[in-house]
């Protein structure tokens, strides 16, 4: 691993630009899949991300924080979806409510 040394300030304007990057690729993962243009097999679970998180913790702790961000970012957008059961889906049900004036019955 190469050690490269950055003031302040052009770590925060990679740290910016990383995060864009992969919150691009987060949301073309998202569309392919909802274009069926990827395969289902290529999501994993848990295991899947416990085995990836081991992998990027030997590779060195700037892959594993990196690594960690990505799962983070992947949470925040996720729950920003509108499907019930994650944060997102309240959101949803409240912009309903309040487009139609009046709180959802409980039926």
């Amino acid at each position: 691993m190469v050690e490269v040394k950055r003031d302040f300030g052009d770590s925060i304007k990679k740290s910016f630009a990383q995060t864009y990057t992969f919150f691009n690729l987060t949301l073309r993962t998202f569309k392919n899949l909802f274009a069926q243009k990827s395969d289902l097999k290529d999501l994993g679970g848990p295991l899947t991300i416990a085995h990836m998180a081991s992998s990027s913790f030997l590779e060195g702790i700037f892959s594993y924080i990196q690594f960690i961000g990505l799962i983070s970012l992947n949470i925040g957008i996720l729950n920003l979806l509108p499907i019930p059961l994650l944060d997102g889906g309240h959101l949803g049900l409240y912009f309903f409510e309040f487009v139609r004036g009046r709180p959802l019955s409980n039926k």
